[in-house]
């Protein structure tokens, strides 16, 4: 594991009560986006864009995985969360740590 990759494990073990309470507290996320994920095309759909940033950034996801296993929360909730934030800009845990300190989608 790279120093970089590790400061994301490192920052999700600081920061995993924010980061889980930042998941639960958000009804919406939880109910659709979420829910979207575990149906067949939401499925697809979601191995459609992990394969694509995996070809162009594989070291956004390896920062992802950091912070998830940091966290010890499930990849696809984080790397969804992460990208609910900024796609949103809502701003939050995620978003302050990965524009901060990873490469930015």
């Amino acid at each position: 594991m790279s120093i970089h990759v590790s400061w994301f494990v490192s920052q999700g073990e600081r920061f995993k009560e924010e980061i889980k309470t930042a998941i639960s507290m958000n009804p919406f996320f939880s109910s659709k986006v979420l829910s979207f994920n575990q149906t067949a095309e939401g499925a697809a759909t979601y191995a459609d864009l992990l394969g694509a940033v995996n070809n162009s950034l594989p070291q956004y996801l390896d920062e992802v995985q950091g912070m998830a296993d940091g966290a010890g929360i499930d990849f696809s909730e984080v790397h969804y969360y992460a990208l609910y934030q900024k796609y949103l800009g809502i701003g939050g845990v995620f978003t302050n740590i990965l524009n901060v300190y990873c490469i930015s989608l």
